[in-house]
C-alpha cells in the first residue's frame, strides 16, 4: 500500500479490503458512465473499471491524483480529474459511487438525489444509512430519509466494521444503494420546518414554524384536521405529501 498520510481536514479513510472493493464493484450496473468520489490509493478503482464503460474519478487530494494517474496511466476507459466532487455535475453520469467522507456525505447525498444521475453507490456512515433508509415512527426517520425515499428506492446493502479502513475509524459503515424513482409532490420547505419539531403533533410543529411558512400554516391545518394531530415523525412519504399539497 502507498505509503501516504491520511489527512484530517478531507476526513479521508482509505479502504483496506479486497474482498469488499470487489462487492462494491459488483454493485455497479455494468457498461456504464460512472463517477467515482473520493478513489484515494484506487483499491476499489481498479474493480470499477472492469465494469465502466467509463469511469471518472473526482479526487480533492493533489497527492493522491499523481498516484491515481500513475497507477491508471494506461487504462484507456479512466479519467482522473483532481477537484471537489461538489462542483462536479452529477446529471452527466449514470451512476455516482464512492466512500463519501463522513463530514460532507450528507451534502454529497442531497446533490445526488436534486440530480439527474439514476444511481448511487454510496458507503457512510452507519448512522447516516439508517437515516437514508428509516421508516415512518422510527428514531431514524428524518428529513434525509424523505428525501431520499422520496425520489429513490433506498437500500441498506451492507454494513462494515472499523476495521475494513484505514485509518480506522470509530464507526461502523453502511454501503447503501439508491435508485431513482418518480416522486410524489412534496413541498419541501414545510418538511424541513417540520422536521425540525419531529416529535411533535403536526399542529404544533406547523404552529412553531410560522416564521419559515408564514400564512401556509392555517391552511395546512383547516385541509388536514385528522393528519395535524399526528406526530410528525408518523407520517408517511404519501401523508406528508397530501399534507402539503394546494
Amino acid at each position: 500500500m502507498e505509503q501516504v498520510i491520511a489527512k484530517k481536514k478531507w476526513g479521508q479513510n482509505f479502504l483496506g479490503s479486497e474482498e469488499t472493493a470487489e462487492k462494491i464493484a459488483s454493485e455497479i450496473p455494468a457498461g456504464k458512465n460512472v463517477l467515482e468520489i473520493g478513489p484515494g490509493l484506487g483499491m476499489l478503482t481498479g474493480f470499477l473499471v472492469e465494469r465502466c464503460k467509463k469511469l471518472t474519478c473526482i479526487e480533492i487530494d493533489r497527492e493522491l491524483t499523481y498516484i491515481l494517474e500513475k497507477k491508471f496511466a494506461n487504462t484507456k476507459n479512466v479519467e482522473i480529474k483532481h477537484g471537489d466532487c461538489l462542483g462536479e455535475d452529477f446529471s452527466k453520469f449514470d451512476v455516482v459511487v464512492g466512500l463519501l467522507p463522513y463530514n460532507i456525505s450528507s451534502r454529497i447525498i442531497e446533490k445526488f438525489v436534486n440530480s439527474k444521475c439514476k444511481t448511487a453507490i454510496f458507503v457512510v456512515q452507519k448512522e447516516v444509512g439508517e437515516r437514508i433508509a428509516g421508516l415512518p415512527g422510527s428514531k431514524n426517520y428524518s428529513r434525509l430519509s424523505v428525501l431520499c425515499q422520496n425520489n429513490c428506492a433506498c437500500e441498506l446493502v451492507e454494513v462494515y466494521p472499523p476495521e475494513f479502513f484505514w485509518p480506522v475509524p470509530k464507526v461502523h459503515s453502511s454501503l447503501v444503494k439508491m435508485q431513482r424513482k418518480k416522486p410524489l409532490a412534496i413541498d419541501q420547505t414545510l418538511i424541513n420546518a417540520l422536521f425540525q419539531h419531529k416529535n411533535q403533533k403536526i399542529k404544533k410543529a406547523l404552529k412553531h414554524s410560522r416564521h419559515l411558512l408564514g400564512e401556509k400554516v392555517e391552511k395546512i391545518i383547516e385541509k388536514n384536521p385528522a393528519l395535524i394531530e399526528k406526530r410528525v415523525v408518523e407520517l408517511s412519504i404519501g401523508q406528508l405529501s397530501e399534507l402539503g399539497s394546494k
